[in-house]
């Protein structure tokens, strides 16, 4: 049985890649997720379908991964001592902005958030969008502009209290 969930899983990796060691990485990963998720669940549920939306998943966060800057602590310091380091008050706004985000990104249902973040964070085109969460590109245009609106209606809710 575990050889058939890993290689559904590395399919859907190397669909979502097009790299086999991107893939088995993530196959691996997902592989492991699962394993943890289904022996604290005694009841019955479809384990390939979870096995491929856990797979999915692997991908986004291992695509995230990724994508982060890696940022040198050297450069940092060199940012420092020549004066060019944000200031203070330019960090306490920068995190407030931050949570003020998270704030208003709690009014979305979980598939209007998941498509705004694929599209609005991560970067993804509207019809990698859609692949990855397996809906017509039109749904995810019409999911992100909801969210969009939400958010900014509950950004400018939280901006006026």
């Amino acid at each position: 049985m575990a050889v058939k969930l890993r290689q559904l899983m590395y399919k859907v990796a190397f669909d979502y890649f097009g790299s086999a060691d991107d893939a088995d990485d993530v196959a691996q990963d997902a592989l492991l997720k699962l394993w943890q998720y289904v022996k604290d669940r005694p009841t019955e549920c479809d384990v390939n379908r979870l096995a491929i939306r856990i797979a999915k998943w692997g991908c986004v966060d291992f695509d995230r991964r990724r994508r982060m800057p890696l940022v040198s602590l050297d450069s940092h310091s060199a940012n420092v001592y020549a004066g060019t380091a944000p200031s203070p008050h330019d960090e306490l706004m920068t995190a407030e902005s931050g949570e003020m985000l998270q704030q208003a990104l709690t009014v979305l249902n979980p598939r209007e958030r998941e498509a705004f973040e694929l599209r609005q964070v991560d970067g993804l085109t509207t019809d990698e969008v859609a692949q990855q969460m397996g809906v017509t590109a039109a749904s995810v245009q019409s999911m992100v502009s909801r969210a969009r609106r939400k958010v900014f209606e509950n950004l400018q809710r939280l901006m006026s209290v």
